[in-house]
């Protein structure tokens, strides 16, 4: 399985899907909500449905580069 998503600036509010390279299909979501501003925010990755979810502060937090 591959993963892939159009890449996005953290720092504004965004959602991209995620979508499966090998099948294309959909299989998470993940946006942001304008990361660093008040010292709130972050991008929230959810995979198949929620089964797999994650809070982080930078794409580098989740594994993306």
């Amino acid at each position: 399985m591959r993963l892939k998503f159009e890449h996005f600036d953290g720092r504004r509010r965004t959602y991209r899907p995620i979508i499966d390279e090998d099948s294309g299909q959909q299989v998470g979501t993940i946006q942001s909500d304008g990361v660093g501003f008040a010292g709130y925010g972050g991008i929230d990755i959810s995979l198949f449905g929620g089964k797999y979810a994650i809070t982080v502060n930078r794409y580098e937090g989740a594994g993306v580069s």
